[in-house]
């Protein structure tokens, strides 16, 4: 799974998906009960969709990914589990993006801030990547008093976050 990633991140795309798909396969087959082992496949796979701008596949692995964290009671939950629960509903709402369904992806992009602002306090910079997510959503739907109103939310996280990095606070 990992040497997908990396070349994801490297942009070999077509070599990305032989990595990816054969340790999808053999994830499931050795370590179908390792559910940390299982999202992270699910997840590296999604994010290897998410390169292709192939939302179907994207959001089909990012919802394999969520019934994993979904089994796990919330106090049993780590912070990093939450961390990952919002990133992948940031993910869907890209896959939808993709395939322009923009109801469904404003109500992923409101569920990972809600998770965002709930559990995790430092997370503003993810929050600044919401908002500016959902400030295009509706840009390209034309609603443009909402689409101002999340930039503005996305640029006071965004000064936030670039506040507590300069302070350490």
């Amino acid at each position: 799974m990992e040497q997908g990633y990396v070349l994801i991140q490297s942009n070999d795309l077509e070599q990305a998906e032989n990595y990816i798909s054969i340790g999808i396969e053999l994830t499931e087959k050795y370590f179908k009960d390792d559910f940390y082992r299982l999202r992270h496949a699910y997840n590296r796979a999604s994010l290897y969709y998410a390169e292709k701008e192939n939302g179907n596949k994207m959001i089909e692995y990012a919802q394999k990914s969520l019934r994993l964290y979904d089994a796990i009671p919330n106090e049993e939950r780590y912070e990093e589990d939450y961390w990952e629960i919002a990133n992948l509903y940031q993910n869907l709402g890209v896959g939808y993006v993709f395939l322009k369904n923009y109801l469904a992806a404003i109500k992923q992009y409101e569920l990972a801030n809600q998770i965002n602002q709930q559990y995790i306090k430092e997370r503003t910079p993810y929050l600044a990547d919401n908002y500016s997510n959902l400030a295009n959503i509706y840009r390209i739907t034309k609603n443009y008093p909402k689409a101002l109103k999340n930039i503005e939310t996305a640029i006071a996280y965004d000064s936030q976050g670039k506040k507590k990095s300069s302070t350490g606070v």
